[in-house]
């Protein structure tokens, strides 16, 4: 498909999205390659996504997806519902031989994080990357570090690094939290500039730049590094994804799960090619192997920060 044809099917999945998820099991309406036998094909398709499918003959006439909608092939696609990575959790049901939780002075992206709660336990989460506020009336001197809402929780949620409740641990404090129909992100104020690594994740490198996901890039390898799973590649899937309470998200498919609890917050890079390293998704939820991320330009508008890469500096640290 041309750029025309690209605007036609987000146009035409944008207008028939709301009637698409009121139908029966239906939980996501995406754009992505429909799939034949398992197998995916080069065709795009306005894909629905399904809790279970049934056979036509099962469904009432209403019920019924249609096998093209204003000439656009659609695809219904069987996967459980996207939730949010948790953040609170048993470590003895997961795979501990990625898990890093060591204590990193300066603190970079793609490291654990930990949010004290006045419950038993703590929000384990982890580092994203750093921005700076551009929201009027905030300091430009402030430097801030990028995670998940549903992290953070509020507003002055300490957040320390690594898990601990010693207050020499303590790196930063919540500021902005904003979980609404475009973005799951947070930001805390970092308590001490000689505590950030503002350039790098962890493994991966420098982040070297903000790259926007559009339908050209189905099929392209990304690259996280979480608290708990460590390094994992998958492929972007599935674009401009709809669901009950978000909007126009990106989802990404691994060999293994792309994400484990504890990863939540993870900044997700394009994984080669000349936007190698660029960062494109802010890591929020998942189900079995996929992996659903809020757009990074949708992150820097709704918490109006700008992104610290090396090639828009916004600090002039030392690289």
């Amino acid at each position: 498909m041309d750029e025309n044809q690209h605007h036609k099917i987000l146009e035409v999945k944008h207008a028939y999205e709301d009637e698409l998820l009121a139908l029966k099991d239906v939980h996501a309406v995406s754009i992505g390659y429909k799939e034949v036998n398992g197998v995916k094909t080069d065709t795009l398709a306005i894909v629905i996504h399904t809790k279970q499918k049934e056979e036509e003959a099962y469904l009432d006439s209403d019920q019924i997806i249609p096998p093209f909608i204003e000439g656009i092939p659609t695809d219904v696609v069987e996967i459980p519902p996207f939730d949010y990575i948790p953040t609170e959790f048993d470590e003895d049901e997961i795979n501990p031989s990625n898990i890093d939780g060591k204590k990193y002075r300066p603190v970079p992206g793609g490291v654990e994080i930990y949010m004290p709660r006045t419950e038993v336990n703590g929000g384990i989460c982890t580092s994203g990357m750093y921005a700076q506020s551009i929201k009027e009336g905030d300091s430009a001197s402030d430097l801030y570090l990028l995670t998940n809402a549903h992290c953070l929780r509020e507003v002055n949620q300490a957040v320390m690094q690594p898990i601990s409740d010693n207050p020499e641990e303590l790196i930063a404090f919540s500021s902005r939290v904003i979980d609404n129909n475009r973005i799951d992100g947070g930001i805390a104020k970092m308590t001490s500039y000689e505590n950030a690594d503002p350039f790098t994740i962890v493994d991966l490198g420098q982040i070297t730049g903000v790259y926007d996901i559009t339908i050209d890039n189905l099929g392209e390898k990304v690259v996280k590094r979480g608290r708990t799973s460590g390094i994992t590649i998958g492929i972007i899937d599935y674009v401009f994804v709809t669901i009950i309470d978000k909007k126009d998200q990106i989802v990404v498919r691994g060999e293994v799960p792309f994400a484990e609890p504890g990863d939540s917050g993870s900044a997700v890079l394009m994984y080669e090619g000349e936007h190698g390293n660029n960062v494109m998704g802010l890591l929020w939820g998942g189900v079995l192997n996929y992996a659903i991320l809020s757009p990074i330009r949708a992150v820097s508008e709704e918490l109006e920060i700008a992104l610290i890469t090396t090639d828009l500096p916004i600090f002039q640290f030392e690289q």
